[in-house]
């Protein structure tokens, strides 16, 4: 089990949005890490409304953990999400800074701050009529807050 392997398991939720306060993302949180470790594996599954349509996010992520009971973590990975109607599927990098604060012996409020780079493909068409696709990247700033509990 884990807690027989001297690990780690922390889940939470966050709400988030881009700088422009559009989209909006709510979501879970679980993390894994070593008991005495300062680096720790993030997964945070989250539904987005891009114009009202749902997109299911999954970023994976490495957390370094610098601090006991305000942290701060800077963060980096990778981010996927749905298509919609009207956004692409897209997959990219993500770069974070993530503060916490121990509200309680196992409670951490947190504020977290990503940069996103997202690829999107897309089919078109040369001069000649011959189809061919090309990616188009997208940069964004997302801001998060959340809550997470230690489980075990």
């Amino acid at each position: 089990t884990l807690l027989a392997n001297g690990q780690i398991l922390t889940v939470g939720g966050s709400v988030g949005t881009t700088y422009k306060f559009a989209p909006w993302a709510f979501g879970g949180m679980i993390e894994i890490k070593p008991r005495t470790a300062m680096l720790a594996l993030n997964f945070d599954p989250s539904v987005s409304f891009y114009d009202g349509e749902l997109s299911f996010n999954y970023p994976i992520y490495l957390k370094f953990i610098f601090g006991k009971n305000f942290r701060v973590c800077p963060t980096f990975g990778f981010i996927g999400r749905t298509k919609t109607a009207n956004i692409k599927a897209s997959t990219g990098g993500t770069l974070g800074l993530m503060f916490e604060k121990r509200v309680r012996e196992n409670d951490f409020v947190f504020l977290k701050f990503d940069y996103m780079n997202e690829g999107r493909k897309y089919d078109s068409y040369s001069p000649g009529g011959s189809p061919y696709q090309y990616i188009s990247y997208q940069n964004s700033l997302w801001i998060s807050i959340g809550y997470r509990t230690i489980l075990f």
